[in-house]
């Protein structure tokens, strides 16, 4: 399953090169979200009827120019993949965002970029240790 978190920040990075192309991409990015927050809902209460309609506003949304367009930054930005990022309609259990898994590894990438690392395995045993100590549930 794809992140819609991440999927929604290649949309935040896009910069029009026509100042008039920033309105409909501001409304992309509004619609997009709106999106994200009726699958919220859809997944506390999902629905066969609302299964259906959202299938369907996927499609509305990203039919418009804005998805695969050349005029925002000089590059199309690919078709999402709608299967993966839908997934969470057959499955409601399944979360819209691997956050939880990015947090979980921050302070490990972290530690690496100030330290560079570290330099023996037994080195690696040792932040291992620590890090599996640090995220222990009472310490």
């Amino acid at each position: 399953m794809l992140c819609w978190v991440h999927d929604g920040r290649l949309y935040k990075k896009l910069e029009p090169i026509i100042a008039l192309h920033r309105g409909p991409l501001e409304d992309f990015r509004k619609s997009y979200w709106e999106y994200y927050d009726q699958l919220l809902a859809y997944r506390e209460k999902p629905t066969a009827i609302k299964r259906t309609q959202l299938e369907a506003q996927f499609d509305e949304l990203f039919a418009t120019r804005l998805a695969t367009t050349t005029w925002i930054s000089g590059s199309p930005r690919p078709a999402p993949k709608k299967d993966s990022l839908l997934r969470v309609l057959q499955h409601p259990e399944l979360p819209l965002h691997n956050n939880a898994s990015e947090l979980a590894i921050r302070q490990r990438v972290r530690k690496r970029d100030v330290s560079f690392g570290p330099r023996t395995s037994l080195g690696v045993q040792a932040w291992d240790s620590f890090m599996t100590l640090a995220d222990t549930p009472g310490n």
